[in-house]
């Protein structure tokens, strides 16, 4: 997620500054963010009101397609706040040291590579549900898709309890097998039956769609085409994401089709009432042969119907989430013309809670600064003879000073993993730190660019 933050600053040069999910990495296409507005202040850290992504599609019908049983009042979803209906309990914030300290970040132990998909039953809190099924609890707050490569396939982000660590850590939950649905107006002199004839028989294939299920639905209609009755019957279609069905298209037994550029993300989040985080029951999970993201913990369901809305999430405390603020300082090298890392800047906070503001005295609890000396192409730039000497009694914050700008980045690389930010909060982030970031690593063959995102890349996604 995504969000455009108004900020105090005496320099009009500043750039807005931004909060990305790790979703948002600097791959093109690789996940997709929204913006939102929040607001955030220099000394006091407020609250981002977060919204679940509207829908986005060519035909402005489909948002008005609805069951019965959907309350109207709570439409449009992409207008509403942040949570769900129902005000959670949240833990009380511990105490944390004011900016001048250590960085004071619990640190993961040493793990193997997925421990804790191993075994699920040991590593996660289970619980029964209607029967023999287990599930376990996700708190989600971010969501994406590839409809290219993986059609079908929504990957839920979130936070989950991993039993062996006693704390909530980072999770993505793959959910497999979701269709799309479109809706067919049945015209005033044809029956259910004939549509569902003639798509069969023709437009199926005509248009290679296999695999679909067909049933009868009342739908309600919100917009100025005077053509579409506001209440009639549909034949309401499910058909694999794989699959395409164009718009506009017509036949002898109905006059319109409705929600084909829905993606499988979208039905999601309507088929759920997503308003924005909340708990979600993940049923029956299963864990991947091999990781796709860099989240500690993945699982896979095979099935939307297997991620179920928490009942009663008044019962259960959010989670912390971690969020980490960083600043570049780059420096043009006169013989190569590219901009070199001289300097990172960085600010944690492993405590924040989405549903509370934060007070400007504990809003970190961690910092670092990583600096290293230009490249020898800068010969006229030179660290002071006493410099070294100087940062050993500087306590606001901790200081590292390497020798190369390779060195600088592995350094960095080492603290954001350690970290394992769910949000990353600049200025100017995605257009220039993630890009820059990404294209020193690359020419400087740092290898684990990729953990600036949560999904596992080659150069390949450049």
């Amino acid at each position: 997620m995504l969000f455009e933050v108004p900020v105090n600053r005496s320099s009009s040069a500043q750039k807005p500054l931004k909060v990305v999910s790790r979703l948002a990495s600097a791959i093109p296409g690789a996940s997709r963010t929204t913006k939102m507005k929040a607001n955030y202040d220099v000394a006091s850290v407020k609250k981002p009101r977060m919204a679940t992504p509207p829908p986005t599609h060519d035909n402005a019908a489909i948002d008005s397609w609805q069951d019965d049983s959907f309350d109207e009042s709570v439409l449009p979803i992409a207008t509403e706040t942040a949570r769900n209906a129902t005000n959670l309990p949240t833990q009380s914030n511990p105490a944390i040291e004011a900016f001048e300290v250590e960085d004071n970040v619990p640190k993961d132990p040493e793990i193997p590579a997925h421990p804790l998909n191993e075994d699920l039953k040991s590593s996660l809190e289970f619980h029964d549900f209607r029967g023999s099924s287990k599930f376990t609890r996700l708190y989600w707050y971010d969501c994406c898709e590839d409809q290219a490569k993986n059609p079908g396939i929504v990957y839920i982000f979130g936070r989950v309890y991993a039993v062996p660590l006693r704390r909530y850590v980072s999770c993505c939950a793959i959910v497999k097998d979701v269709h799309k649905t479109c809706y067919l107006l049945i015209k005033d002199d044809s029956t259910y039956e004939e549509v569902v004839s003639e798509f069969t028989n023709i437009t199926a294939k005509r248009y290679r769609i296999k695999n679909f299920h067909c049933e009868k639905a009342t739908k309600k209609y919100a917009f100025g085409d005077f053509k579409v009755p506001y209440l009639a019957d549909y034949v309401k279609v499910n058909y694999p994401a794989a699959q395409n069905i164009p718009l506009g298209i017509v036949g002898e037994t109905f006059s319109a089709v409705f929600n084909v550029n829905q993606t499988p993300m979208e039905r999601v989040i309507l088929d759920l009432k997503l308003r924005g985080p909340c708990w979600l029951k993940l049923i029956d999970p299963v864990a991947p042969g091999a990781q796709l993201t860099w989240t500690k913990i993945e699982l896979i369901l095979t099935s939307p119907e297997n991620l179920v809305v928490e009942e009663n999430p008044a019962t259960l405390n959010v989670p912390y989430f971690c969020t980490l603020s960083i600043s570049l300082r780059t420096y043009p090298n006169p013989i190569t013309n590219n901009n070199e890392i001289i300097a990172i800047a960085g600010m944690v906070n492993s405590t924040f809670n989405l549903d509370q503001c934060l007070k400007s005295s504990n809003k970190a609890s961690g910092h670092f600064i990583i600096m290293t000396k230009p490249a020898s192409g800068h010969r006229e730039l030179k660290l002071p003879y006493d410099f070294q000497a100087m940062m050993k009694n500087y306590t606001k914050t901790r200081f590292e000073l390497v020798e190369s700008e390779r060195d600088l980045l592995l350094a960095f690389m080492d603290k954001f993993i350690d970290y394992d930010p769910d949000m990353v909060v600049g200025h100017d982030l995605l257009n220039f730190d993630y890009e820059t970031l990404v294209m020193r690593m690359k020419m400087i063959k740092v290898g684990v660019w990729s953990k600036l995102g949560r999904f596992k890349r080659t150069e390949q996604h450049l």
